[in-house]
């Protein structure tokens, strides 16, 4: 399960003090090369787009709570709130984005080794 978070750094600290375990990160999330150019498309197309998306949805953790669970948090980087509406530009959902989304869903997506795989890497 994951989380989104506003502040990594900070819930990382209050979540030792609570006697949580960091098990990985934080980590960057980079996005995949193969499909970075159609993502930076589309926020350029956001009505939220303020500049360049990076190369980097956020930075995110792998934790353990008290019991032993395990979850992760992310904190997404400011263009990944503006494309995916998350946060300050979240607003309920449209008909037009439940169509969106139905077309998305019906797209052939290559499997995660593919997604990280770089073709000019030989």
């Amino acid at each position: 399960m994951m989380f989104a978070v506003e502040d990594l750094d900070r819930t990382l600290e209050e979540w030792k003090a609570a006697g949580g375990t960091v098990v990985a990160g934080p980590y960057d999330l980079p996005l995949p090369k193969r499909i970075r150019e159609e993502f930076r498309d589309q926020f350029r197309d956001s009505p939220f787009y303020r500049g360049e998306a990076g190369d980097s949805m956020g930075r995110g953790a792998s934790l353990h709570d008290p019991e032993g669970n395990r979850l992760g948090i992310v904190e997404f980087s400011e263009w990944a709130h503006a494309t995916f509406a998350l946060g300050a530009y979240a607003k309920p959902v449209s008909a037009e984005q439940l169509a969106d989304q139905s077309i998305a869903l019906s797209r052939r997506v290559p499997a995660t080794t593919q997604m990280f795989d770089d073709p000019s890497d030989g």
